[in-house]
């Protein structure tokens, strides 16, 4: 028994729970200058924070377009 209609439903939370654990995750440890004070990983950092955002969102719309 599912909690949700369509299946896709389901992925569709997951992966967006998935996604926003890791960038949650990734701004503590940006946020850590005493330990990663190398401004060249914090732009990486950053960068893969809007990309992970960035698919998330994708994702989401995709979904939602094709149920």
């Amino acid at each position: 028994m599912e909690p949700f209609e369509h299946k896709f439903e389901n992925y569709k939370i997951i992966a967006t729970e998935i996604s926003v654990s890791f960038n949650t995750f990734s701004f503590i440890v940006y946020s850590e200058n005493e330990i990663f004070n190398n401004s060249d990983f914090s732009n990486k950092l950053g960068w893969l924070n809007i990309l992970i955002f960035s698919i998330s969102l994708t994702f989401s719309l995709a979904l939602d377009s094709y149920s």
